[in-house]
């Protein structure tokens, strides 16, 4: 059996070719390389052979002096270059503990109810989610796409790839008993268990062991998938991130960021910190850096209702000169000059070129249409995760991520029922002794880990 992540593909050649140009390495000697691997035909085992040894050649070439981006990974370098003026936020009330209860229920809720959303326009275009809705009468999007809506439609089955009981394309109608497994909910309840069984002082060596322990690598994707593989050659973070990782500013980690701004509500600067442990398994720059500001952001929503206000504190934990910090403070800038939603969603698509793999799964569009969600969406948990969705590229993720953040402001009572029916209170994953929980425990066990990161506050 050949898993697509594990090969050595056209794929992955790409990607590492797009990476190393936009991580400013001198190309000059493998360009021509990188033409006759491409080539060639990467079925063939002398073919991957020639493909795996330009992949260590990359990782090791020298940056252009020219490079205009500061973008360490290490902790402490992350740290020196993020800004050193920080963003104002209210203190947590650690006494309020039903608020804080019902916005951690919220959380789960929303994440679950985004990423729903999105399962059905996974992989697609825009052009294809938008010309599906337009299909079925439900554009712009409002709420969830179901099976009914399709089952008398063979024309947009066929044209759409579309079937009934597919379990990477979940329908909200078709959902038996708990929210379907995904990618995106499995690493959150990954980083839940292995936070309670490592606490406050977890490694990424730690979280390295407990993926190999309870996460099977065909549930897994991309970097993570690769750096998996790394793992089981006995290599270590950061190596694992590295070596022969094509994917590694993909979106991948910045899907696991949430759970570390569940419990350390408030304190944007811990949950980064936490991130960063998480990220530096399987990413690096800005890989690392999505994850640290989707943590800082999901915990700044707990103290904050004002969306600007989250996006830079965010903003606050990663490197200033960063390709990321760039990208979000353009995207703010947009929304202060009127650009309307539609058309920042076109800036976006007009930098990134969805069509190919490398650039729809990339973190940094993925992180802008987060942002673009969140501030066109104006605290509206349903508006925000459907303009999350309709933007395209990674629907489930995005989805996902702006339901948490917008479901930690208003709160589970803010969530309207329309979108947590289908849910069914429970969640079925793919991690060890997790199969299904109920959102109950869930939220029970968070807190718990909240309690531990506040106590040490």
């Amino acid at each position: 059996m050949k898993h697509s992540w594990l090969a050595t593909n056209r794929v992955a050649m790409e990607a590492e070719r797009e990476q190393c140009r936009a991580e400013g390495r001198e190309m000059n000697t493998v360009e021509v390389w990188f033409d006759q691997v491409l080539g060639t035909d990467l079925n063939k085992s002398g073919n991957v052979q020639a493909a795996l040894n330009l992949l260590d050649q990359t990782i090791e070439l020298p940056l252009n002096p020219e490079f205009p981006f500061t973008e360490p990974n290490s902790y402490a370098q992350i740290v020196e270059c993020s800004p050193s003026e920080g963003v104002e936020l209210s203190p947590l009330n650690k006494q309020d503990f039903a608020r804080l209860q019902n916005q951690i229920g919220g959380a789960w809720a929303g994440r679950c109810a985004g990423c729903l959303l999105g399962l059905p326009f996974e992989g697609k275009r825009r052009p294809e989610i938008e010309g599906l809705l337009k299909g079925i009468e439900r554009f712009p999007l409002e709420g969830y796409v179901k099976w009914e809506y399709l089952k008398d439609r063979a024309d947009l089955q066929a044209q759409y790839e579309l079937v009934e009981n597919d379990a990477d394309h979940a329908w909200a109608d078709k959902t038996r008993g708990a929210m379907v497994e995904d990618d995106e909910l499995n690493f959150t309840a990954m980083n839940l268990s292995a936070f309670l069984r490592h606490g406050v002082n977890i490694t990424p060596e730690q979280i390295a062991a407990f993926w190999l322990e309870n996460l099977p690598v065909m549930h897994m994707q991309g970097a993570e998938c690769v750096a998996y593989r790394n793992l089981c050659l006995n290599l270590l973070p950061p190596l694992t991130a590295k070596h022969r990782n094509p994917f590694r500013e993909w979106n991948g980690a910045a899907i696991r960021g949430d759970f570390w701004g569940y419990i350390c509500a408030g304190n944007p600067v811990k949950a980064a910190e936490f991130a960063w442990r998480d990220a530096s398994v399987s990413h690096v720059r800005n890989g690392i850096y999505a994850e640290m500001f989707v943590s800082a952001m999901t915990a700044a929503a707990f103290v904050s209702d004002n969306i600007a206000t989250v996006i830079r504190a965010g903003l606050a934990q990663i490197p200033a000169e960063s390709r990321l910090t760039q990208a979000i403070k353009t995207v703010l800038q947009w929304r202060t000059e009127g650009v309307e939603y539609e058309d920042a969603v076109k800036k976006i698509h007009a930098q990134w070129d969805e069509r190919y793999a490398h650039f729809a799964r990339h973190a940094i569009p993925n992180a802008q249409i987060v942002a673009v969600a969140l501030l066109w969406g104006e605290g509206d948990f349903g508006g925000s995760v459907c303009k999350a969705v309709q933007a395209g590229m990674e629907t489930d993720s995005n989805g996902a991520t702006v339901g948490s953040i917008i479901g930690i402001i208003g709160g589970r009572t803010a969530i309207g029922v329309e979108w947590t029916e289908p849910l069914h209170e429970a969640l079925h994953t793919g991690v060890e002794n997790m199969a299904t929980v109920t959102f109950a425990q869930l939220v029970q066990a968070t807190v718990q880990g909240m309690v531990t990161v506040l106590g040490r506050a």
